[in-house]
């Protein structure tokens, strides 16, 4: 049986988030002081992006490039590259508008912020993975919603 779009979204974001978590582990344990305040600022301009569709993905991508450039995990980054070329292009055309709670994003983006400054890998990691959480709950709460409203049009129809 084919996986729904939603789940299928909701099990992209669970292995996106864990990719992006091992990530930010190995860099920072390598990174430089520089590449500290780099990701720093990263982080910062995530902060600042959220519920900004075109900046947060920009933001997002600077992040696993500059993590990419640090971790030099090459294995990591072929599978963020098929990720990115199996399910970006289809998963950004689908027409849902799911309700994040965009204050509890800002809030785990603002602990990964101030985890990446003092170089807390568990904080970091924690901040990564939940971020992605709320999107996912938020995606299957609203695809839960159209569902339901849907059958009652069918059924009301």
């Amino acid at each position: 049986e084919e996986t729904s779009k939603p789940q299928l979204i909701a099990q992209f974001l669970d292995v996106l988030g864990a990719m992006m978590s091992l990530s930010a582990n190995t860099a920072i344990t390598e990174a430089t002081d520089d590449g500290i305040t780099e990701l720093h600022q990263i982080a910062l301009k995530l902060v600042s992006a959220v519920g900004i569709h075109d900046q947060t993905e920009q933001a997002w991508q600077e992040w696993g490039e500059v993590l990419a450039s640090i971790n030099q995990n090459l294995v990591l980054r072929l599978i963020g590259n098929g990720l990115r070329t199996q399910f970006v292009g289809r998963l950004v055309n689908i027409d849902m508008q799911p309700e994040i709670d965009l204050d509890a994003l800002r809030n785990e983006l603002e602990s990964l912020a101030q985890a990446i400054v003092v170089r807390d890998q568990d904080k970091i990691a924690q901040a990564i993975i939940k971020h992605f959480q709320i999107i996912k709950q938020g995606l299957l709460n609203s695809a839960s919603a159209v569902a339901q409203s849907s059958l009652r049009n069918s059924q009301h129809g």
